[in-house]
């Protein structure tokens, strides 16, 4: 496996700093143009490259290689999206508390042949929520996914106080682990694996889609449109598109709605900082998410 075989989807390989994305269906990701404009605002050069699994047929299996080959290819280190989050953890050295009791990391820095991860994804959601949504009632909530995306939401959720988080998940094992790392962190939440979903969405306050399902590779909704009401309030991670099924239908309703833009600037800024050791404008990063891809 050869690095020239990889696509550089923006800027120079003479940068300051190299750094890039590994996932799959990532060709629409606004990460790299938000690292290069930042890099740029802040007068030095940074390269960000798109490693998707699907563009050249890589798979998790061969994961650990590849890895292998962009740490001694001299990047300072790597977002990583789905479906790595969870998997790549095995072949890392450390990894912070936060990435620890998520099970998922989204950032990896290379330092002196050591790999270090950690999550920004749950910082990013934390954020946007606070920000948009700072008065929604938050007695329960669904969340769809228990993923790398959702053990970082679910995370944030907990940290902002919410008292009943239902978990949802295709992968029963997958479900049963998350809830228990985050009972063993938050002993004053309760997280639920629920049997009913319709009767739980009916009653909760908030309904979020950490699921890829609304995405261009995963079209259509994680739930049907029939289980949400008036009263709800949605979240969907997904930012292409930035307006999913999921949400068009909430907005119908009149719900007030979250889209995953503002998780994907904040969690931005936070890894700019962990890549460069600088302080991300957070205007900025957002002038070049939206203006950039209108």
């Amino acid at each position: 496996m050869s690095m020239r075989k990889y696509l550089s989807k923006q800027g120079s390989n003479n940068a300051d700093i190299n750094v890039g994305l590994i996932g799959s269906g990532i060709q629409e990701s606004r990460s790299p143009l938000m690292h290069i404009r930042e890099a740029e605002a802040q007068q030095f050069s940074l390269n960000y490259d798109l490693f998707d699994l699907d563009y050249f047929d890589l798979n998790l299996i061969n994961l650990e290689d590849f890895l292998d080959e962009i740490e001694n290819a001299g990047y300072t280190g790597i977002n990583v999206t789905h479906p790595c989050k969870q998997t790549i953890i095995k072949y890392l050295d450390e990894i912070t508390t936060e990435a620890s009791d998520l099970g998922a990391v989204n950032t990896i820095l290379f330092k002196k042949g050591k790999r270090y991860g950690h999550n920004t994804d749950w910082q990013g959601f934390y954020a946007s929520l606070k920000i948009s949504l700072p008065d929604v009632s938050k007695e329960s909530v669904i969340q769809l996914g228990a993923g790398g995306a959702g053990s970082a939401v679910a995370y944030a959720l907990a940290k902002t106080g919410i008292k009943t988080i239902y978990i949802y998940d295709l992968d029963t094992d997958k479900t049963k682990a998350l809830v228990k790392r985050l009972t063993n962190r938050f002993k004053d939440i309760d997280f639920i694996i629920p049997d009913n979903i319709k009767f739980v969405a009916n009653n909760c306050n908030g309904i979020i889609n950490t699921t890829p399902i609304g995405m261009k590779k995963y079209p259509g909704m994680p739930l049907p449109s029939e289980y949400l009401l008036p009263d709800h309030w949605l979240a969907d991670v997904i930012y292409f598109p930035l307006e999913t099924k999921l949400l068009k239908a909430a907005r119908k309703l009149g719900c007030k709605t979250l889209d995953g833009s503002g998780m994907a600037i904040h969690q931005a800024c936070e890894a700019f900082k962990l890549f460069t050791n600088k302080q991300a404008n957070v205007d900025r990063m957002a002038q070049t998410f939206f203006n950039e891809f209108s």
